[in-house]
């Protein structure tokens, strides 16, 4: 009975007024039941401390889970972080600034080794290329592109750049080719539709490219530009001059529009040049 005593004390340390219990409960119970009652509180207990175990173990689980949200968190700042250099070089080589915005890309290739993911990657080889297509070297330019879509195969400008890749390098066929394809997976992207126009076989006419486009694209300026530009190398000027005109009214502010029209306006005054010259 005393260890029984020393038992319980141990056990109500945290339950002040069990104790008083106890021992009223001796005073008006045979000792059996109150023996009885113990075992039932101390099931209770196990049932409590069983409970409360399946809580901490929860509670760990989550505390797991903010953990690694919380790191995510710091993955995604740096990933912006990352993002936002891209932009700014980006943004120097739309600029004109082509020099300076290689040395900003190089810098974050060598910034950030290790932490750059595939789409970011993409980012950078795209604006590589586009800062050597400022500096004219085309077949640097073509192979960034290329380099580019193999990051991210599925991506819509990658795939569209890949066309411009093979039009750089004169392989008008395979960059033909490919728009086609694309146009099935990409109708409406007025890019895609330029590129498909000015890579198109020579047999086929101007014409017939416009009426394919539909009258959605041929309202898109550079989708005209593109399509003047085929109709003065087939020498159709009258065209060429409509399709310039349109492509003016839409972007005033281009200068795409301007020279198209400057080189018609050109080359229909060159038989009257010529004729004077003659004389």
């Amino acid at each position: 009975w005393r260890q029984l005593n020393l038992d319980l004390a141990r056990r109500v340390r945290n339950y002040p007024d069990l104790h008083l219990r106890y021992f009223v409960a001796t005073s008006v119970m045979p000792k059996t039941d109150v023996q009885a009652f113990f075992r039932q509180k101390e099931a209770d207990d196990e049932s409590v401390k069983n409970t409360m175990l399946s809580i901490a173990t929860q509670a760990g689980e989550k505390l797991s889970v903010i953990q690694g949200s919380l790191s995510k968190l710091g993955d995604r700042d740096s990933a912006s972080q990352i993002d936002r250099d891209i932009d700014q070089a980006r943004d120097r080589i739309r600029a004109g600034a082509g020099d300076e915005g290689k040395i900003l890309l190089k810098r974050i290739q060598d910034n950030y080794t290790g932490q750059l993911t595939s789409y970011h990657h993409f980012r950078i080889s795209s604006n590589l290329a586009f800062a050597a297509l400022q500096n004219s070297k085309l077949p640097e330019a073509s192979q960034l592109f290329l380099q580019a879509v193999q990051y991210e195969p599925n991506n819509e400008h990658a795939l569209v750049n890949e066309v411009l890749a093979y039009y750089l390098v004169e392989e008008d066929g395979r960059a033909f080719e490919l728009a086609s394809t694309l146009r099935v997976k990409y109708p409406a992207s007025a890019r895609l539709a330029s590129f498909w126009v000015m890579t198109a076989p020579e047999h086929m006419q101007t014409a017939d490219l416009a009426e394919q486009l539909g009258p959605i694209l041929r309202g898109d300026a550079d989708v005209l530009v593109a399509l003047a530009q085929r109709a003065v190398q087939r020498d159709e000027l009258e065209l060429a001059s409509d399709f310039g005109t349109s492509a003016k009214k839409l972007r005033p502010e281009s200068s795409q529009p301007h020279q198209v029209l400057a080189q018609i306006e050109l080359l229909h005054a060159l038989p009257a040049l010529s004729g004077r010259t003659l004389k």
